[in-house]
């Protein structure tokens, strides 16, 4: 019996992303321990190429049974919220919740048509309704703000298809649900990787590129869109399980999942580092935390600037900031894409108050995988308030004239804004005191 999808899977928890995630062999990747780029694709491709294959029928089917069910043995179904059971699978339908078939994520049209071994490899291969699957075809994934989601009562796709809205392309995409995003860019590397010497000769879509960008297949708007997935939708459970399953199916593994910091090293913002067989920490190097940034004074009602660098090293995700006092301080940006941080950018600060006093706000700048904080500090006087006693008066007078005789120099002594301290400030600030 069909039933609505109640319960769905958690993503796991970053610390997962410390470790090997999933129950691989010992030394099953030490071929391609310290390798990074192409050599590092290669290895991998050595490693998880050759695997039992299964049947298109009955072979497929029983693989379902054993990689996608859920814990009561319904089926797992990435593209609708119905329950299937396994024996609801079918050939036709003419809506949402009327069985499931089999979907190659990855168009059997792009290598082809029903070739070997890719056309029943299970890895790629996915039981979804019948229905959105043929919604999906053979477009490539993507996103749509607009797209047009399959409903039928209760049963609702998980996904939709309409005009490409991700920077680069412009066509039809099918975009699946945030939840599983992840998962399937995670199978698409693993695509890439497994059959890469074959790649080359596939007639290939929108999604492919090799002409351009060689061995990372994929064209490049793919790629960004691919490693913004993986990045935000983390390697789950149902994943995990799904790699176990069909290792002993296939006897292969996705590598992506038991170590998804491989996609960094071969698509993302560690390629050119060898790859150790552990995740790096991400760190960020500046600001550094807990540090003090001091801005300097500023008359009361003028704009003190301040740029600050924000660098990292091994940052897979993006970051946003926060600041704690707004009403004297602002920042030209709030977010930061992993990319900017690796390589280093920076950032204005602004400050600007209305009555004199020094300042401050804390301001922090990360991600779950990451974070900074520091302080920054700003003092606004008064005119003519040298010594910063609250007032102006002899006092300030005299400042000014031991400036001069020090030949030393003070902003908030140079009161005509000339660049010096000099005889014109006092007469500045006697003007102030005769108001």
């Amino acid at each position: 019996m069909i039933k609505p999808v109640r319960l769905i899977f958690l993503l796991a928890t970053l610390a997962t992303m410390l470790t090997s995630l999933a129950s691989e062999p010992v030394n099953y990747y030490n071929s391609a321990l310290n390798k990074s780029d192409e050599t590092l694709m290669a290895a991998l491709c050595n490693i998880i190429h050759d695997h039992k294959q299964v049947s298109y029928s009955s072979g497929l089917l029983d693989a379902f049974k054993k990689a996608d069910t859920d814990a009561q043995g319904y089926i797992i179904d990435i593209y609708s919220n119905v329950r299937y059971s396994p024996s609801d699978n079918g050939s036709s339908a003419k809506n949402v919740g009327q069985g499931y078939n089999r979907e190659h994520s990855f168009p059997r049209s792009w290598f082809d048509g029903a070739v070997a071994p890719m056309n029943t490899d299970v890895f790629h291969i996915y039981p979804t309704d019948i229905a959105v699957n043929s919604q999906r075809g053979n477009h490539p994934y993507g996103v749509c703000a607009n797209g047009t989601r399959l409903t039928n009562g209760q049963y609702v796709a998980k996904g939709k298809l309409g005009k490409c809205t991700y920077p680069g392309y412009s066509g039809t995409v099918f975009e699946p649900d945030d939840e599983y995003k992840g998962d399937l860019a995670r199978t698409y590397f693993y695509m890439a990787t497994c059959y890469k010497n074959e790649l080359p000769s596939w007639p290939g879509s929108a999604q492919l590129d090799y002409s351009r960008n060689r061995y990372k297949a994929f064209s490049t708007w793919t790629i960004n869109m691919l490693m913004e997935w993986t990045r935000l939708d983390p390697v789950s459970e149902k994943e995990i399980k799904r790699n176990d399953a069909i290792y002993g199916i296939q006897g292969n593994r996705n590598p992506f999942i038991d170590h998804p910091e491989l996609a960094e090293h071969i698509w993302g913002n560690m390629q050119g580092k060898p790859w150790t067989g552990t995740v790096t920490p991400a760190v960020i190097t500046a600001p550094e935390d807990g540090s003090i940034f001091e801005m300097g004074y500023t008359p009361v009602g003028e704009m003190l600037t301040m740029d600050i660098e924000l660098k990292g090293e091994g940052v897979t995700r993006g970051m946003v900031m926060s600041v704690s006092e707004t009403e004297y301080f602002l920042v030209s940006d709030y977010m930061f894409t992993a990319s900017d941080v690796n390589k280093g950018t920076t950032f204005t600060v602004t400050f600007t108050a209305d009555d004199p006093g020094t300042f401050a706000s804390q301001i922090t700048i990360g991600s779950d995988e990451v974070s900074t904080t520091f302080t920054i500090t700003a003092t606004a006087f008064q005119r003519g308030d040298v010594n910063l006693d609250g007032e102006v008066n002899i006092g300030d007078v005299n400042a000014i004239i031991s400036l001069i005789l020090e030949d030393q120099f003070d902003k908030k002594a140079d009161l005509n804004a000339d660049g010096e301290v000099n005889i014109a400030d006092v007469n500045a600030i006697i003007d102030i005191l005769l108001g």
